[in-house]
């Protein structure tokens, strides 16, 4: 349905709860390394490092590219 839509596959809309509290709506993005680096691309940030775990999850540690 997020394709239908016009968004990526891995778009989510997310509100995180815990007893009477619940934050606000967000975007939440799950993409593969590829689509990250797709995603940076022209925006004036790089890619300085991805952290890797032992199952598929990774932390992307972006940077602002010097001007």
């Amino acid at each position: 349905s997020n394709r239908k839509q016009g968004r990526m596959s891995g778009h989510e809309r997310v509100r995180l709860r815990y007893g009477n509290y619940a934050t606000e709506w967000f975007d939440h993005l799950i993409v593969s390394k590829e689509e990250m680096k797709q995603i940076l691309n022209g925006t004036g940030w790089k890619i300085k490092e991805f952290l890797d775990s032992e199952d598929s999850h990774y932390i992307a540690i972006i940077e602002k590219m010097n001007r």
